[in-house]
């Protein structure tokens, strides 16, 4: 006989709080459709690079207390979505790309996206400084982009 295995993801959250990360579901998947792809940038998972940081794109949620994937994320309430090493190249086209899409994502979630860029500056192994942008996406109430 087959089973299924049920998942009961944000089972332990309040309804206000189920409906938050629903919402944060929603925006990557606007997300992944209208700028990930032409970007690169892919799911974060759990890998470990032996203490590096990853050189190429991806996105995790943020919670409370750390950064995590969606299949880590349990009933952990969604705080941001964070989006890592967009280039120096990139930077304006992709914080773009987010802006036209405000009326989109305010139509399909009734949010406003909050946007903060931090620049990042890396050391390579020969010493040289490697500059990348990481952003952090909000929903909100009020447009900050």
């Amino acid at each position: 006989m087959n089973h299924l295995k049920k998942f009961h993801l944000f089972e332990n959250l309040s309804e206000e709080d189920k409906i938050n990360n629903e919402k944060y579901f929603e925006l990557v998947d606007i997300l992944q459709s209208k700028v990930f792809d032409y970007f690169d940038v892919i799911a974060g998972t759990d890998e470990n690079f032996n203490g590096q940081s990853p050189k190429h794109k991806f996105w995790l949620f943020a919670t409370k207390s750390k950064l995590v994937s969606s299949k880590e994320l349990g009933s952990k309430i969604i705080r941001s979505l964070n989006i890592f090493n967009i280039s120096p190249e990139e930077d304006m086209n992709f914080f773009e790309s987010l802006r036209v899409l405000q009326g989109l994502i305010y139509d399909c979630l009734d949010k406003n996206l909050i946007v903060k860029t931090d620049l990042i500056e890396d050391e390579d192994e020969d010493g040289s400084i490697q500059i990348s942008y990481d952003y952090i996406i909000h929903l909100g109430l009020k447009t900050n982009i």
